[in-house]
């Protein structure tokens, strides 16, 4: 990342320096060369912002990050200075809110670059989307991206403090999951373009209603509103009227009416998909233009999530060829349809995280799948749905007898209702068991080489539990 100065550093919200010496240091030219929220990996030269988080508080390891070497920390106010001869080295700057103070200095460090930022929200699909504009515009462009799910107050941040002179492009995703939190992130990174994949139910449990998510999430498209482009998905009942409200917005989707659209779809062997992109193109004697893509990534969502990506490359004049060669160089990662094979079984492992919409979709991805034997769905619990739970729960169990799904088993406290209401619906062999090795157990007697098997819950479930026990020897 490119340096930090005193002059960064003093404006942040509310700073108090430890005075006179801490002046005296930064003018002596001491630099910050990074920032750290975590003890285990801070290194030597990187400031170090002691968060107050839901289970740790970063005011507790202060001692660790100052025994490898750091020589400046964040703190909030009310933090009291060791007595200690070896704090008398250390720049010292005390906060009201040490997460604040870390937004405040990201958004300042992002405003030394006048580059495009492309921001990525919605309920489904963001950390893949998100990865697909990386692979597209790193065919052509100098790139910085989130790592992993680095989407929330802490990991948006960090992503922007990766700027540096060499930067052209950053892809960042935002997540939300309470009222406001996309208005607050956006004031933060600046987007100059945004792409929502979609609107569901994840999270609802802090929300009030649909239509709060809705409001939460778009608020992206009113960051842009004089910066950029904004992409939405034109197939959401719930985001296609907003093409209308925003001059600067286009849509994707498989649908019609869309300006980036997937038609022909073909599906292959190993659960990806083959199909064409229809766009309007850049000469007036050619009004619209096609390219065919093969995606080697399983699932029909996974359309949406390249039409997206698509969108952002031509957006940025990036040619068919760099297009295609983005989006078909992209493969699945950890847990996230993953595709792995396991005594003759096909494993979908979905597991890194699961709500309504994207576990009919998993379902349904099951079921297309190429198989010569049975169809396995091992299900765990869809979190944070709050007082909907129970009715969510057992509607994926009626959508998995509706499938016919050759056998499900479920783990954790309400996928019980999902096991329960398949069964109410005729599917018989539904089985809900008390934790992860029992499921496992079952599969080992059961799977056959030929059958396919979806995996998948909420990150809490920790569904690859269930892997780890069945592959244990």
């Amino acid at each position: 990342m490119s340096r930090l100065t005193l002059q960064d550093i003093l404006q942040i919200e509310g700073v108090m320096p430890r005075q006179p010496r801490v002046l005296g240091v930064l003018r002596d030219g001491i630099e910050i060369s990074g920032v750290s929220i975590d003890s285990r990996t801070i290194k030597p030269g990187e400031m170090f912002f002691a968060i107050k988080g839901e289970r740790f508080d970063g005011h507790s390891f202060l001692q660790d990050v100052i025994n490898k070497g750091c020589k400046s920390v964040v703190v909030s106010l009310d933090w009291e200075l060791p007595s200690s001869s070896e704090w008398d080295e250390v720049i010292i700057l005390y906060v009201p809110d040490t997460t604040r103070a870390l937004g405040d200095l990201a958004a300042i460090h992002r405003k030394k670059f006048d580059i495009p930022i492309v921001a990525v929200t919605g309920t489904n699909g963001k950390t893949t989307t998100k990865e697909m504009i990386f692979s597209v515009l790193s065919q052509r462009h100098r790139v910085v991206k989130s790592q992993g799910n680095y989407n929330n107050q802490y990991g948006v941040p960090l992503t922007l403090f990766q700027l540096t002179g060499d930067t052209e492009i950053a892809v960042v995703e935002l997540g939300a999951s309470y009222p406001g939190d996309i208005a607050q992130l956006c004031g933060i990174a600046l987007p100059t373009h945004g792409i929502i994949t979609n609107i569901g139910k994840g999270h609802i449990e802090f929300f009030k209603t649909e239509d709060e998510i809705v409001h939460t999430k778009t608020a992206l498209l009113h960051a842009i509103k004089d910066r950029g482009a904004g992409f939405i998905n034109g197939d959401d009942p719930r985001l296609k009227p907003l093409a209308e409200q925003f001059d600067n917005v286009r849509t994707f989707g498989l649908g019609a009416g869309v300006n980036f659209r997937g038609e022909n779809p073909v599906m292959q062997p190993d659960g990806g998909f083959v199909f064409t992109i229809n766009y309007e193109g850049r000469r007036k004697t050619c009004p619209y233009e096609r390219m065919r893509i093969r995606l080697s990534v399983p699932g029909r969502n996974n359309m949406y999530n390249a039409l997206a990506a698509a969108a952002v490359g031509l957006n940025f004049g990036l040619d068919e060829t760099a297009i295609r060669e983005g989006l078909e160089s992209f493969t699945s990662f950890s847990q996230r349809m993953e595709m792995t094979k396991w005594n003759g079984v096909t494993i979908i492992n979905d597991s890194y995280n699961a709500n309504p919409d994207s576990m009919v979709a998993a379902l349904e991805l099951l079921m297309e799948f190429s198989s010569t034997g049975k169809r396995f769905a091992v299900l765990g619990d869809m979190l944070e749905l709050g007082a909907i739970s129970k009715k969510e729960h057992e509607s994926i169990g009626r959508k998995a007898a509706a499938l016919s799904v050759d056998r499900l088993i479920t783990v954790g406290r309400d996928a019980q209702f999902i096991s329960e209401s398949a069964r109410e619906e005729g599917l018989r062999a539904s089985e809900h068991v008390d934790d992860h090795h029992k499921a496992a157990m079952l599969l080992r007697m059961e799977l056959q080489p030929g059958d396919v098997m979806l995996i998948k819950g909420s990150r809490g479930s920790t569904m690859e539990k269930v892997l780890e026990y069945l592959y244990q020897k």
